[in-house]
């Protein structure tokens, strides 16, 4: 049973490590969160755009925006986006298995 356990450990994070998703994935999901902030309403309409068809670009224009910590691990990554003034607190993303989810702090 511990072979077989550790087995499949080590099957799940290989397969983490191969379907690690781009640094710029982030961003979608971030946008989502941090238009949710009354402070910051036209936020939505500078980036919608940008992040439906350039996720890149869109992952350009938050790190320009905002403080952006960027952790790059074998098997993930992850992000934390700060900024004055956002009702929401920080937003921490976590990019594992090709996908992206966030979450807000406050």
């Amino acid at each position: 049973m511990l072979r077989f356990l550790l087995g499949a450990a080590i099957l799940a994070a290989a397969i983490a490590a191969v379907t690690k998703p781009d640094q710029h994935g982030f961003a979608p999901p971030a946008l989502a969160l941090l238009t949710e902030d009354a402070a910051i309403p036209a936020l939505a309409q500078v980036f919608q755009g940008d992040c439906a068809e350039d996720p890149e670009g869109c992952a350009k224009a938050l790190r320009a925006f905002f403080s952006v910590e960027e952790s790059d691990y074998a098997v993930a990554r992850g992000v934390r986006i700060e900024a004055q003034g956002l009702s929401t607190g920080a937003v921490d993303c976590l990019g594992v298995f090709g996908g992206w989810s966030c979450g807000a702090d406050g």
